[in-house]
């Protein structure tokens, strides 16, 4: 019985010793050690009207100082962060990572820029910059009128590494779009804008977890009218006239399923120009498709056209969803231009800058949709200040 009692209290002292040794992330990537338990928690999804979110959403900013565009990504209590931003280890459990992306969250690629991570008191901050020497190459560049406008799509990845080198585990997907105007000089910056798109946990399309995604690929097609039977037969778009785009999921399981594009955001970029359409869907077409109309107001050369639409599940209810949580569906194509007229040739850049200037100057240009809905919104608001009165 002694012999039973002495090895049943080694037993003990064994366990209380490897569960003492196992708290550590960066050493024994263990799930279920302490430190890293607390770290997924902080990033771990809630559920809320039948859909996950991020538990502790931080706060987007940005700042320009001595030729830097640095941006600040600020968790509220997360002083005790314990990340590869943190630590500086790529072994760290926990790792972060910045993906850049081309219009409208499309061609993403690895950014090698280095996320820094500071604490200002009980706050962490997680910190990267852009010299403006950089800006041309990795922005998208408006200089339509005084000021010089751009635009760039990021995402800060954060992964959990698996024990015994089984791969990552997604946990959250900060994913942001941002535009700032400078003057000519690019010494000063005017204004700026950021547009968060938090997105919680991979949605997944199979039962299995193995077809998961935070953005899923489409294709896009240009039509010669609304019902799309025929592609638009011309690689020249005309200034003004009405655009007709059919976006198609192609993610593998995602595609001709309950699943489709909504709530597009419509990208176009050509030498010179960056500009936002909000398009007029048309929900038209299958299942995995989207039918969008929409009006360009302004001329380019080398056109890219992209559309960031949310990847809505049609069998399920979108009431009181957040859209900015939703994993995403991006697709692109391109035309040689925008001309002014369907009989003219396709503009020479000083044509481009010129006309954009005078019609089409500003943040954004967006189509008439929108236009005669904000005038729809005051003629409503006319009425019922009359029936008031």
């Amino acid at each position: 019985m002694k012999i039973f009692h002495t090895l049943l209290l080694s037993f003990v002292v064994y366990v209380a010793i490897a569960a003492e040794t196992a708290t550590t992330c960066t050493d024994d990537q263990v799930l279920d050690a302490k430190n890293c338990k607390t770290q997924i928690g902080f990033f771990k999804q809630t559920q809320a009207n039948g859909k996950k979110h991020i538990a502790k959403r931080p706060q987007f900013t940005t700042n320009y100082k001595d030729g830097n565009l640095q941006f600040s990504l600020t968790f509220t209590n997360a002083k005790d962060f314990q990340t590869s931003a943190e630590t500086g280890l790529s072994t760290t459990c926990i790792q972060v990572n910045l993906r850049r992306f081309g219009a409208a969250f499309t061609n993403e690629v690895a950014d090698t820029s280095v996320i820094t991570s500071t604490q200002q008191d009980t706050s962490r901050i997680w910190n990267f910059s852009v010299n403006k020497d950089q800006f041309d190459s990795l922005f998208l560049k408006d200089e339509s009128n005084d000021e010089i406008k751009y635009t760039g799509f990021y995402a800060i990845s954060v992964t959990l590494l698996l024990p015994n080198d089984n791969g990552v585990k997604p946990l959250a997907f900060f994913a942001f779009k941002f535009s700032a105007i400078f003057s000519k000089d690019l010494a000063t910056l005017k204004s700026s804008e950021i547009k968060p798109k938090v997105q919680a946990e991979q949605v997944c399309a199979d039962d299995t977890g193995e077809k998961c995604v935070n953005t899923a690929q489409s294709t896009l097609t240009l039509c010669a009218d609304e019902t799309c039977e025929t592609p638009l037969a011309t690689n020249e778009l005309v200034v003004g006239d009405t655009i007709y785009v059919k976006q198609t999921i192609t993610q593998d399981g995602f595609k001709g399923g309950k699943w489709k594009p909504m709530d597009a955001e419509i990208t176009v970029v050509a030498d010179g120009v960056s500009k936002t359409v909000k398009p007029k869907k048309l929900d038209k077409g299958q299942n995995g498709e989207q039918m969008y109309q929409l009006k360009l107001n302004f001329l380019g050369n080398k056109v890219t056209i992209a559309s960031d639409a949310t990847l809505g599940d049609t069998t399920a209810a979108r009431i009181l969803q957040e859209t900015a949580d939703d994993p995403s569906v991006v697709g692109s194509t391109s035309v040689s231009c925008i001309k002014e007229t369907s009989s003219s040739t396709c503009p020479s850049q000083d044509q481009v800058l010129t006309y954009n200037s005078e019609n089409c100057a500003g943040v954004s240009c967006d189509d008439e949709d929108q236009s005669s809905n904000a005038m729809m919104f005051k003629v409503v608001i006319a009425l019922l200040g009359l029936l008031i009165l």
